[in-house]
């Protein structure tokens, strides 16, 4: 029913072209504007002063095997867990609306006394506002079509912890991003939202 399909990135441009019946398919790229004026206080978030932050993202109804910020905990907990200079936001939205995604999440972060889950929506100046008031954004994600919270961190200057495949490689490189390993594995969504035996997608 289309003559051309417009993409934000490579990876999406080739998943689409791939398709016998594909028309035309070009990759646009994704604009990204850094508003003039952000609020990055940490008090409007209830964040403390004097830490070290880091940030993951994860959207319930994107399903939160996909965002993956299970690995982000794993891997902070490694890290970080017992050191009080540092701490982890773990930032959801509509995890009510998968309550076994709620408990598997609750589960993972346990009592670690670093880590704060975040459960709700933010306007527009309110991301751009946590974005900048953490110092560093993490997203060990299993496929991107293309990244826009990495995109708009890098663009305020903030270090990125990011899985070196999908469309986030149209912009992430080693003088922007620390790029993590992965390996290829059959795309298993315990939460059902991307069910797909024949794809496989990214496991860090």
């Amino acid at each position: 029913l289309v003559s051309e399909i417009w993409t934000p990135s490579t990876f999406v441009t080739q998943s689409l072209a791939a398709h016998p019946r594909a028309p035309l398919v070009t990759t646009k790229g994704h604009p990204v504007y850094v508003p003039e004026k952000i609020d990055g206080s940490r008090a409007l978030f209830g964040l403390p002063e004097g830490k070290t932050i880091y940030l993951t993202l994860a959207d319930a109804l994107s399903s939160l095997d996909r965002k993956n910020p299970f690995a982000a905990i794993e891997a902070f907990k490694r890290s970080h867990a017992d050191d009080p200079d540092y701490m982890l936001v773990v930032k959801t939205r509509n995890l009510r609306r998968n309550p076994q995604a709620e408990q598997d999440l609750r589960k993972a972060i346990g009592d670690t006394p670093n880590i704060m889950l975040m459960d709700r929506s933010l306007t527009e100046a309110q991301k751009w506002g946590l974005l900048k008031a953490c110092d560093c954004l993490i997203s060990l994600h299993r496929s991107e079509g293309f990244g826009l919270p990495i995109a708009e961190a890098i663009a305020l200057g903030k270090h990125v912890i990011v899985t070196a495949w999908s469309g986030n490689m149209d912009f992430c490189t080693p003088r922007n991003a620390t790029l993590v390993d992965y390996e290829l594995v059959p795309c298993k969504d315990r939460y059902g939202r991307y069910e797909f035996p024949d794809a496989v997608w990214a496991e860090t």
